[in-house]
């Protein structure tokens, strides 16, 4: 869907629930992904996904159209908003490594898959929040430059610069932790 037909459907849904379902339904797999990427954590989730499509409801009544054309930057930072106030909470009533970052298995995947999403999981957990924000947006999401800087904030030479290191800490994580992983391999040819 590009912009101008997003742009149509927002303001379509400010009276018309088909054209809402329209952008959850656009939405709704990659924020998902974003989300159980963040947290790895089925639950979780799926409840701030469905959080994320309930605060859209007031979302498309206030859209400016004159600061964004889409919803994609202000649904994902809205997401990560939603998930740091889950784990802050969750931190008050437990313990947060353990909820947060239990893995549940996807029977759908074969093994090999599941295997090399719990590596890479591992390592993102390592890195610090921001490293781990960013690789998320542009792999999990898959954010442009511009998107990934409207939802982190920042300009898109900041944006570059802290993807580098994000990469960077990522691939020094890899060589000290498993340099015979197969994610090492993959990374080399990039």
């Amino acid at each position: 869907m590009d912009a101008n037909q997003e742009l149509q459907l927002i303001r379509s849904a400010r009276i018309d629930l088909h054209a809402f379902a329209q952008l959850y339904d656009h939405y709704f797999p990659i924020i998902y992904a974003y989300t159980l990427n963040r947290c790895a954590n089925k639950e979780i989730a799926e409840d701030v996904t469905s959080n994320v499509f309930i605060k859209m409801i007031k979302l498309i009544k206030e859209f400016d159209e004159k600061k964004s054309l889409t919803l994609k930057p202000l649904l994902f930072r809205m997401a990560h908003n939603l998930l740091i106030d889950q784990q802050r909470n969750m931190s008050r009533h437990s313990n947060l490594n353990e909820a947060t970052h239990a893995q549940t298995p996807d029977l759908d995947k074969p093994i090999i898959i599941n295997t090399l999403q719990e590596k890479i999981n591992k390592i993102m957990l390592k890195l610090n929040e921001r490293y781990q924000q960013i690789l998320s947006l542009k792999y999990y999401a898959e954010l442009t430059t511009e998107e990934i800087a409207e939802v982190m904030d920042l300009n898109k030479n900041n944006v570059y610069v802290l993807l580098t290191r994000a990469h960077e800490a990522f691939r020094k994580e890899i060589l000290e932790n498993d340099p015979e992983s197969e994610i090492f391999n993959l990374l080399q040819s990039y």
